[in-house]
């Protein structure tokens, strides 16, 4: 069995929304629905942008890569070739399509995105630039 699931799950929203949320990668529900942010934790990021009148319809969900790993074990895509193609896309999707906002739904997402390691409680609320 391989520690990487098979099953692709394709990014949610419109291509040119000006908000684009990335996370890591899909859970077991993301899965099995093969939409991103379906789960307890999505459940919880679009019921809190719905209290500030932002539609799921209205933005762009992401992944950094968009293939379970085995146990969601983040550490367990490191060096893949799915990650590298998740992160090729993602790389392609902003600088074609210019978001205003992108909002790293994590470490890794923060770490991608614009090279902080820091924990990400410690940049929380910071305007950081993209590295792309």
């Amino acid at each position: 069995m391989s520690a990487i699931g098979n099953i692709y799950v394709p990014n949610d929203g419109p291509n040119d929304a000006r908000i684009l949320f990335v996370g890591e990668s899909p859970g077991e529900e993301e899965e099995k629905q093969r939409k991103p942010f379906v789960g307890t934790s999505g459940d919880l990021l679009i019921q809190t942008l719905g209290r500030y009148g932002v539609d799921r319809r209205n933005v762009k969900l992401s992944n950094l890569c968009h293939y379970r790993p085995q146990g969601n074990k983040f550490e367990v895509l490191l060096g893949s070739a799915q990650l590298q193609s998740g992160i090729d896309e993602l790389r392609t999707q902003i600088l074609t399509h210019r978001p205003t906002v992108i909002a790293a739904l994590g470490g890794n997402p923060l770490y991608y995105l614009t090279g902080k390691s820091k924990k990400i409680t410690f940049w929380r609320g910071s305007i950081l630039p993209c590295i792309w």
